[in-house]
């Protein structure tokens, strides 16, 4: 059940990102779907970041159930107005949009290895991924910086159910109460250990493989918004899958996608996708 839960927290961000994406881009160009869960997933994670925030600053426990159903209504609402577009008739197919830019269809001749190529690339990486995801449910979290300076954080949180405070070793001395806590990173930004708190707190307690299953996703998140945008600059789909096959192969992305739990991914996708 624990897992269960764990999953419906990952994928309501990521479906109500993906359909507001959707809704304020009104164009429809080529790998439009791609774009929408690239850009909608880590968007939607975010989100849930932002409302664990609002949970903080209201005084409330941390609690996955209340975001969860906020992102929820927001995703019936955009797959609503989706729906409502569609049978309005205002979206246009990709492949209008590909005639109407004068673009010819590659001769038979040529389709066949093209496509050949495309599912190839397309299995490489599906079995790259399953691979990925083995080493982040498998391998407890490593000690390396996300071990001494990321993780901490989250698994305090998790247990004591709030956002208690982290603050300079000289204070933390200082303090009598005993409800402020120390770290070495104790400036450091909050979303990223709030992306690893998200699916410890549906699992209900911590559990490292479900910290680290973010970042499977915006690995992820990362290719699917790279190819999109591949093809909105008028690549054609195989060489937008190459390349996205490039971006995904370098060994360091890989390396801390399955030493999963430092914010040098999230840092990168953000980045690049903006």
């Amino acid at each position: 059940m624990e897992w269960w839960r764990v999953g419906w927290a990952l994928a309501i961000p990521w479906f109500a990102g993906a359909l507001w994406v959707r809704v304020l881009w009104r164009d429809a160009p080529a790998a439009v779907w791609s774009l929408t869960l690239g850009y909608g997933g880590l968007l939607g994670l975010l989100a849930a970041t932002l409302l664990l925030r609002v949970q903080a600053a209201l005084g409330l426990p941390l609690d996955w159930a209340g975001p969860t159903i906020a992102l929820a209504l927001l995703a019936l609402v955009g797959g609503w107005l989706v729906w409502r577009r569609t049978l309005r008739g205002g979206e246009i197919l990709p492949n209008r949009c590909l005639k109407a830019r004068g673009q010819e269809r590659a001769p038979k001749a040529g389709v066949k290895w093209r496509q050949a190529l495309f599912v190839l690339l397309l299995a490489w990486l599906g079995v790259r991924f399953i691979n990925l995801a083995l080493e982040v449910w498998w391998r407890p979290l490593y000690p390396w910086d996300a071990w001494t300076t990321w993780a901490v954080r989250p698994r305090v949180w998790s247990e004591l159910g709030q956002l208690a405070p982290f603050v300079d070793s000289q204070r933390w001395l200082t303090d009598a109460t005993g409800s402020v806590y120390t770290l070495e990173a104790w400036t450091y930004p909050y979303t990223v250990p709030l992306l690893a708190l998200w699916p410890t707190l549906a699992y209900g307690a911590w559990n490292e493989t479900a910290a680290n299953l973010p970042w499977l996703g915006c690995a992820l998140g990362l290719g699917l918004g790279f190819y999109g945008q591949a093809r909105l600059w008028g690549a054609s789909a195989l060489t937008a899958l190459v390349f996205t096959w490039l971006l995904l192969s370098l060994p360091l992305l890989n390396t801390h996608v399955a030493l999963a739990g430092y914010a040098d991914l999230w840092l990168a996708t953000v980045f690049g996708l903006a």
